[in-house]
């Protein structure tokens, strides 16, 4: 049975953390679309005293290789479904924030890719920390099919204007 201190961390972090990842006023995601991504999280606490919250941002990517900021996602679950634009690139912004409790400081690292989630396709993002290591794999696989392959990462940097397009293509 966990201790009433634990509960009241555990009820500390699920208030701080978010207001940590949303800063002043950052629009939160929709969700509206059909699902077909599911985050996957696994967060191991290295400590009592340190937290770590996980959210991504989901942006539509231009030919020009302009992003148009759709919101935030909040990954309160070890298994989050969301809804993702199909058939047009799409840039993710994955965003771990790691916190020590009563502290003022907080450490963020983000992963960021490019990717065109296809329609009729299912997509898995595995995300995990563990003693400091963040670690993300996206996977894609037919609705109807077994076998997945892995969705390489693009960087924003290494979008073209004219050609702006994601791994899945």
């Amino acid at each position: 049975m966990p201790s009433p201190l634990n509960d009241i961390r555990r009820r500390f972090i699920l208030l701080l953390v978010p207001a940590l990842l949303a800063g002043c006023s950052v629009k939160s995601y929709p969700n509206d679309l059909p699902k077909n991504f599911l985050v996957n999280t696994v967060i191991h606490k290295t400590s009592s005293l340190r937290n770590t919250g996980l959210a991504f941002d989901i942006h539509l990517l231009n030919a020009r290789c302009e992003t148009d900021f759709l919101g935030r996602v909040y990954v309160d679950d070890p298994k989050t479904e969301v809804g993702v634009p199909v058939d047009r690139p799409v840039y993710l912004d994955f965003i771990f924030v790691s916190k020590v409790v009563l502290s003022s400081n907080a450490s963020v690292v983000r992963y960021q890719t490019i990717m065109t989630p296809r329609s009729g396709y299912l997509y898995n993002a595995a995300v995990s920390y563990n003693k400091g290591i963040y670690n993300v794999v996206i996977t894609e696989r037919n609705r109807g099919g077994s076998a997945a392959r892995k969705i390489p990462r693009v960087p924003l940097e290494s979008c073209k204007p004219g050609k702006a397009r994601g791994a899945s293509e």
